[in-house]
């Protein structure tokens, strides 16, 4: 698999992890009924099948499951998915596949507070700059000149 597709990957897929996995690892996802869309769920059942192949695979998406946020397990199960995406081309197409599908109909959704005049960028891809900043992109040419600003 291509790095940058590699990396684009994974990076999608670990918000669903994060999001649905620990209601999709207990039973309670029955109860919640289509509260976790359906492509949501397969995606989450060809990647729990992938990790349960091995057992050192399987207890670092355990943990990370009763713990979504510690970021140091976050890594792990990021390395782990790469290893796998890399050396299983078939797995890596089906992953894609189901992606694309989850996305479609069930966006990850983000939360977030910012203060003063912090700048907020949540999402893969997503950029965010603070108050006074400046963010240029693309193709801009030509001259840029700013005058000084006094300090507010």
């Amino acid at each position: 698999m291509d790095p940058a597709l590699l990396a684009l990957t994974t990076q999608q897929l670990m918000p669903y992890l994060q999001q649905y996995g620990p209601i999709l690892a207990t039973k309670a996802v029955e109860a919640l009924g289509e509260k976790v869309p359906e492509a949501v769920g397969k995606l989450w059942q060809a990647v729990k099948a992938r990790f349960d192949s091995e057992a050192t695979a399987k207890a670092a998406l355990e943990k990370l499951l009763a713990d979504p946020q510690n970021d140091r397990l976050k890594t792990v199960v990021e390395f782990q998915m790469e290893e796998y995406l890399k050396n299983d081309a078939t797995f890596a197409e089906r992953i894609q596949h189901l992606l694309k599908d989850a996305q479609a109909t069930a966006p990850v959704t983000y939360q977030a507070y910012a203060t003063g005049g912090a700048g907020v960028a949540q999402g893969p891809g997503a950029k965010a700059v603070g108050k006074g900043g400046i963010m240029i992109e693309g193709g801009v040419k030509g001259d840029f000149n700013q005058k000084d600003k006094k300090e507010e």
